[in-house]
């Protein structure tokens, strides 16, 4: 269908809407001016508004800051104690800073727009107030320190009288300023109301202008073309059928599209369901090999734990071996051991010895063993063999492998003997005898002999030799079985000699028995002359001599008696106690007295005097008895000096009560200051400390502080251990406090500058004359947590590095923190930097874990072996690692004193 359209009345259709194109275009024109007019003018109010807000915010903000500050004056002039005084006097200062800056922003935002006469005249009137006040409260600040002195305290109330007085005076300026701002900007709300209502009606006439001239022409013309439009659907709607048909064939073909994309959608489903059981299989896999790993870890521990569990319960069997059996003798005791142990041990032949006489050994117990051989080697002296030298050194002594350098093999057939004899590399030469069987000669390659220690006392030695190395358990086992078998062997040797005497003892009964009754007979008589010989005996006839017995001859060291007789008896006392006798006139009395007798010599010596009368052929003459009672005095200065020694011992041991419970407090203390190790973590994914103090207190400790996007994290070593170590642990704690906390400071090798400073000046080491060397070594590294930047450096204390493998050690510089003077012009400290990388691993350590001494051979553990032991626990995660060293250094240390503290920091990133 066509509709045929005339030229003159596309001419009258075209020109009408040209006309109310433009009409149209200028009205849209008028309402866009009026809109920005009305924008522009409303912008510039409300900036207006926001001035006049951020004026009055100001002006509040200064008022309640001066009332801050006055109420805080008023609080310093009545303040009673110093630290409340400190307190305030620093929030004065901090309220003084801020009120500067609050005025600031108020002369400055006095200026933003055209003030009134008015507001200036304000502001300017506000200074007179702000300068006394401002002035008034930093006098106050500056007397800080000397608050409670007179004439500062009247200073202070002045000041505060003029706060108090310039700040009502301000806060009235202020709110005039403030209701000034707030009438301003009631007037500017007021014009914008007005502006907004004249804007208003002149948009409303000019939509009624566009409905008159515009909107009635444009709708009769749209009659026009209405008519027009329905003629042209007619047409369409022809074209439309047309269109169904073609439509209805692309349906078709769309809906077979469709069926074709369902099946190429289900194949990719089920691509996807093969992936998705693909990665479940991986992880069931993954679990797997978890669970695989968690079973060979219970493996391993089952595995140290039956290796723990076989030394129990050996040792608790070997015990039960052990236990005496009735009338059991000492050689059937050490044979029953032998026959238990050796087999057990998977040993081949076995010997025990026994010291006799401090110089020989002798064979108790024996397992098999020939009798040629038993008779050869049945005594040995000490020093002696193999086994002599054990007994001389008390060390054990262990060979493998055992090279004959000299070894006759014997011949049954010519009868050589059958002796054969070993030189060991360190000169030691050990007589063997190999073990004939039917068809060979059997010849042990392991020998281990050790002594059998009671009490540190050498009670004997065992000596047992296998065809093969012993294993470390059976070694060990055989190592704890020497202590109780040395108990048991020094009992029963005990007991040996108390059977020997209790014979003995039997055989002399008899005798004993057949002289009892003479001895009794005659034990009066006896017992008196043991008296007469214990005493010197002095006879007197007045004041004479008359006669000694041998035992004053004696004591008193003269040749013979004739020497003494017709002396005065006071010439046998010495000079300066002679007055005291003839004082308590002892002859006369009969009476009992302890003074100094004097031999022929000179020298002196204590005595007691007993003085008696007796009657002989009718003559009454004086006895004196003289006893040397020496032992008796030196045991009761003994006596004495011991009971001095018990009290001082009390003393002393209430002292070091008091002396351990101070180190006890300060062992809580210094575990107060050291940071919690759950808070290391910061930057770091896994860390762990291995801290272990030699004594109650430590001189090792760890460090750690965070300043902004820093960590920074230290292992110190101080010098000496114990008390004095403590105490300089408390100097670099603090002192690297104040470096990093308050001065800010994270580079490492500055730190380490600032603090060797710090310690010097502590100690005072600055003054040449000073004779403290004391100081301290130190690994420190700062984390830059956000760049995983690592910073380090380090005085004697070095940081190691494992990445994928590689060892990699930062050494430190050789010099300490402190202490020594030569290094005073040349301590500069190197820095290291080290970007990280997953999974890298640091350690930091002091040196007391290298430097202690154990082993088999108590040595010291060495960096050496130190570092190796890291490289093999890296597979294993920062706890697992830190009880895997304790392990080492407990199993290294043995029974040996822990020589230092020890500390020793792991990191993981």
């Amino acid at each position: 269908m066509e509709i045929e359209i005339k030229p003159k009345d596309q001419t009258k259709r075209h020109y009408p809407a040209n006309k109310f194109m433009w009409a149209y275009l200028t009205a849209l024109t008028l309402i866009a001016l009026i809109f920005i007019l009305s924008y522009v003018f409303a912008m510039n109010m409300l900036q207006q508004e926001a001035t006049y807000s951020t004026m009055l915010k100001a002006t509040n903000q200064f008022n309640l800051l001066s009332q801050n500050i006055a109420k805080t004056s008023l609080q310093i002039r009545l303040c009673t104690e110093q630290k409340n005084c400190e307190d305030q006097v620093s929030l004065l200062e901090y309220l003084v800073a801020r009120w500067k800056q609050a005025f600031k922003e108020l002369e400055k935002n006095n200026l933003l727009e055209n003030p009134t006469s008015q507001t200036i005249q304000l502001v300017e009137k506000s200074r007179d107030y702000y300068y006394p006040m401002l002035k008034a409260a930093e006098k106050i600040i500056s007397y800080r320190q000397r608050i409670y002195s007179f004439r500062e305290t009247k200073t202070i109330l002045r000041s505060s009288q003029v706060i108090l007085i310039n700040e009502k005076y301000l806060s009235q300026t202020l709110n005039c300023i403030t209701e000034t701002y707030y009438e301003e900007a009631s007037a500017n709300i007021a014009r914008l109301k007005n502006w907004e209502l004249g804007l208003l009606i002149f948009a409303i006439l000019l939509l009624v202008l566009e409905a008159i001239f515009i909107f009635q022409p444009v709708v009769y013309q749209a009659n026009l073309y209405f008519e027009y439009f329905k003629k042209a659907n007619q047409a369409i709607a022809f074209e439309h059928e047309q269109l169904s048909e073609i439509y209805y064939q692309l349906k078709e073909k769309e809906a077979q599209t469709r069926r074709d994309a369902e099946i190429i959608a289900q194949n990719n489903q089920d691509l996807l369901s093969a992936q998705e059981e693909l990665i479940a299989a991986q992880e069931e896999l993954s679990k797997k090999n978890e669970h695989l790993q968690k079973a060979l870890s219970e493996l391993q521990n089952s595995k140290r734990l039956t290796e723990s569990r076989f030394l129990d319960i050996s040792l608790a069997e070997a015990n039960k071996i052990m236990r005496w059996q009735n009338n059991e003798t000492l050689e059937s005791w050490c044979n029953r051991l032998l026959e238990y142990i050796t087999p057990y041990v998977n040993g081949f032949q076995a010997l025990i010895y026994i010291l006799e006489e401090k110089t020989t050994l002798s064979v108790v117990g024996r397992y098999a063993v020939s009798q040629e051989m038993l008779l050869e080697r049945g005594e040995i002296e000490i020093g002696e063999t193999h086994v002599g030298q054990v007994a001389k050194s008390c060390k054990m002594i262990y060979f493998q492998n055992i090279e004959m350098l000299n070894y006759a093999v014997p011949n049954s057939n010519n009868g050589q003997n059958k002796n054969s004899q070993h030189i060991l590399q360190n000169g030691i030469v050990i007589p063997w005898k190999t073990t004939q069987t039917a068809t060979l000669e059997i010849m042990p390659t392991t020998l281990l002999v050790l002594p059998l220690m009671y009490y540190d006392n050498l009670v004997g030695v065992l000596e047992i030799n296998a065809l093969e190395p012993f294993s470390e358990r059976n070694l060990e086992l055989l190592k704890r079985l020497t202590e109780p078998i040395a108990a048991n062997l020094h009992a029963l040797n005990d007991q040996r000699h108390i059977n020997q005497l209790f014979a003995d003892s039997q055989i002399a009964g008899k005798k004993l028995r057949k002289t009892i009754l003479r001895l009794q007979e005659n034990e009066e008589r006896f017992r008196k002359m043991v008296e007469l010989t214990q005493e010197g005996l002095v006879f007197l006839q007045g004041y004479t001599i008359i006669d000694v017995n041998p035992a004053l001859v004696k004591m008193m060291k003269y040749i013979n008696a004739i020497e003494l007789i017709g002396l005065n008896y006071i010439e046998l006392i010495a000079p300066q106690y002679r007055f005291e006798l003839e004082d308590r006139k002892i002859i006369t009395t009969e009476t009992e007295l302890e003074t100094v007798g004097l031999r022929k010599d000179g020298s002196t010596f204590p005595i007691e005097l007993q003085v008696r009368k007796v009657t002989y052929k009718n003559e009454v003459i004086t006895v004196i008895s003289i006893h040397d009672i020496t032992l008796r005095k030196q045991t009761e200065e003994e006596l004495a000096e011991a009971n001095r020694i018990a009290s001082l011992v009390k003393v002393i041991e209430k002292k070091n009560k008091d002396i351990t419970s101070s180190i006890e407090y300060a062992q809580r203390i210094q575990e107060a200051i050291l940071p919690n190790t759950a808070l290391l973590g910061k930057g770091f994914l896994e860390h762990f400390v291995f801290y272990k103090p030699k004594d109650i207190v430590s001189g090792d400790f760890y460090w750690y502080a965070e300043k902004n996007e820093h960590a920074l994290i230290a292992a110190v070593d101080c010098t000496g251990h114990g008390v004095p170590g403590a105490f300089m642990s408390l100097i670099g704690y603090s002192q690297l406090n104040k470096i990093v906390i308050e001065q800010g400071i994270v580079e490492p090798h500055i730190v380490l500058s600032k603090l060797d400073e710090g310690v010097a000046e502590a100690l005072n080491q600055k003054d040449n004359n000073s004779r403290t060397r004391d100081g301290m070594d130190i690994a420190l590294c700062s984390l830059n947590i956000y760049e995983k930047k690592l910073s380090f450096a380090g005085a004697y204390r070095p940081m190691y590095l494992i990445r994928e493998g590689e060892f990699i050690e930062f050494r430190a510089d050789p010099f300490p923190i402190g202490g020594n003077f030569k290094y005073k012009k040349e301590k500069n400290f190197t820095p290291h930097t080290i970007y990280l990388l997953p999974r890298d691993t640091i350690y930091i350590f002091t040196d007391g874990f290298p430097d202690q001494f154990g082993g088999t051979e108590n040595r010291k553990y060495m960096t050496k072996n130190f570092k190796n032991l890291l490289m093999r626990i890296q597979d294993y995660n920062m706890n697992e690692q830190k009880m895997l060293l304790e392990q080492e250094f407990v199993a290294w240390k043995g029974d040996y004193k822990q020589m230092d503290d020890i500390l020793v920091i792991g990191l993981r990133f």
